[in-house]
């Protein structure tokens, strides 16, 4: 966007460029040939803002896809002025520590290494002794359990045997039994047991699994607490590139911006000897080209710096977000 406004500007400088140099042809006063040259320069100016404008609306299309939308979309544009001094920028250290604390990679290794800790004193665990304490409450019922209700006599005797040596006949009395079903309750009461004990067991040699095990979760615990450390590493090893890129940025948005100023003195001087006529269409051609490349360096510059501090800023969990 700030290059179609750029080139629409620099269009409209030629353009009363060209109405300037036709007048002095028409008034005798310049070569026809000048007012070609200025003409095509006029319509190398269009090209410049016909192209500028197709970039601008293909990036706004393949933003557009990028954020899958069916509809056509707009950016807004931001008034921002940067400061290019480089003092400004964060050292890598201090920007390490504001981000160490809450990285997702390191924050994921340190608790990797955490549960591979708590695993090896886990292995670990199972050398000692295992001293249980153990209890039960039990009880069970059965529909087909009766109870007797009462005890009856029958009047009847009944023989049960022989006295020996007289072989005399011994009777008792025969009884008559009512039964019931045992009601729920009382099955439930009557057969109420519990058991408390305490259990010991002493591993011995468990087949050396024991120590397999422990051996594996070291090198488990070993390889997290290496992963822990290259994430930290790696996190500081990016900071410390990012912060370099961000210096290099704000450098290069300084040179383009002298680079720029003293192309607009150039194409000052440059214009005021084209309007009295003491250089050539050609050579102000020339000048207005390098106005327009430095003003393309700058705006490329400066938003790059911008991209580089909002790298920075994630690093260090600043929203995303322009002043």
């Amino acid at each position: 966007k700030e290059l179609l406004q750029r080139s629409i500007e620099n269009q409209a400088i030629v353009q009363a460029q060209q109405k300037r140099m036709q007048v002095l042809v028409n008034a005798g006063s310049a070569a026809e040939g000048q007012l070609f040259e200025i003409d095509a320069l006029v319509a190398s100016e269009e090209l410049n803002r016909v192209n500028a404008e197709n970039q601008r609306d293909l990036a706004l299309l393949n933003l557009q896809q990028l954020l899958d939308l069916d509809r056509p979309i707009d950016v807004e544009q931001p008034a921002l002025e940067l400061p290019t001094d480089t003092t400004q920028i964060p050292a890598a250290d201090a920007i390490y520590n504001a981000s160490v604390k809450g990285y997702p990679g390191v924050l994921s290794a340190q608790y990797r290494m955490n549960a591979a800790e708590k695993g090896f004193s886990a292995a670990k665990g199972r050398r000692s002794p295992t001293l249980s304490l153990f209890g039960n409450l039990s009880t069970n019922y059965a529909n087909s359990v009766k109870r007797i209700l009462s005890v009856d006599t029958t009047g009847n005797l009944l023989p049960v045997g022989y006295v020996i040596g007289t072989n005399d006949l011994v009777v008792a009395p025969e009884f008559s039994y009512r039964f019931e079903d045992t009601p729920f309750g009382d099955q439930i009461k009557d057969n109420f047991g519990q058991a408390v004990g305490l259990s010991l067991q002493i591993p011995l040699f468990n087949g050396w699994a024991t120590n397999t095990l422990v051996r594996q979760t070291q090198l488990q615990m070993i390889s997290a607490q290496i992963n822990y450390d290259q994430q930290r590493n790696n996190l500081l090893k990016d900071i410390r590139t990012a912060r370099a890129d961000a210096t290099a940025a704000s450098k290069r948005l300084s040179a383009a911006a002298q680079q720029l100023a003293s192309m607009e003195k150039a194409f000052e001087y440059a214009q005021r000897r084209f309007d009295v006529g003491t250089i050539a269409s050609l050579d102000f051609d020339q000048t207005v080209r390098n106005r327009n490349a430095a003003q393309s360096e700058l705006l490329q510059a400066k938003y790059d710096y911008i991209f580089k501090l909002k790298v920075l800023d994630y690093y260090q969990g600043k929203p995303l977000s322009l002043p």
